[in-house]
């Protein structure tokens, strides 16, 4: 007996994400653990941690926002990174009002950073200096490297206003860290 092929008429999307929720028994914030399947590859692609937070975070955000502990795509450039931050964005309109918090770490990949990858997606710091540093980077078509910024947490969307700017001082620890860093 010959059966036909079936005939699918909508298009298998590209990726594909599954979500596990896990954490302590009766934790207040659980952590969301999303891996993303590419449909055309067979492969895994990506891997996001997410968690809630009510954490006030000053002229930011008083109420719950979205956090994101972990997120890696690969390989890298092939619209992943992008794919995976889209999904955040859809899910912190549900709940957060649109809150999103993360810290860009350029410890995975120092020779390029993800600082301009966020910045480039909306996210900001609470630094004026800073962010128009990356847009300078952004408009110059440069790569930033672990020299260039130091680990800095980013927001989405960004703040309506920034905190004065004498108020914020890295920790020593944070400018040991940093000179090491340029000395490499």
């Amino acid at each position: 007996m010959f059966i036909p092929p079936l005939k699918y008429s909508k298009k298998i999307p590209e990726v594909l994400f599954y979500h596990k929720r896990t954490g302590p028994k009766g934790a207040k914030f659980p952590y969301d653990l999303y891996n993303m399947l590419s449909t055309q590859k067979g492969t895994k692609n990506g891997f996001m941690v997410l968690q809630a937070t009510e954490t006030p975070v000053e002229n930011y955000c008083s109420g719950r926002s979205l956090r994101i502990n972990f997120i890696i795509s690969a390989p890298q450039y092939n619209g992943y990174g992008q794919k995976m931050i889209d999904l955040v964005k859809n899910i912190s309109k549900k709940g957060y009002n649109g809150h999103i918090q993360l810290k860009a770490d350029g410890s995975y990949t120092p020779n390029k950073i993800p600082h301009l990858f966020y910045r480039k997606n909306g996210f900001s710091t609470l630094d004026k200096k800073l962010d128009a540093k990356m847009d300078m980077f952004l408009k110059w078509g440069k790569d930033a490297t672990i020299k260039d910024f130091p680990d800095v947490m980013m927001y989405y969307p960004a703040p309506e206003k920034y905190p004065p700017q004498n108020e914020y001082r890295l920790s020593f620890f944070e400018r040991l860290r940093n000179l090491f860093r340029k000395l490499l």
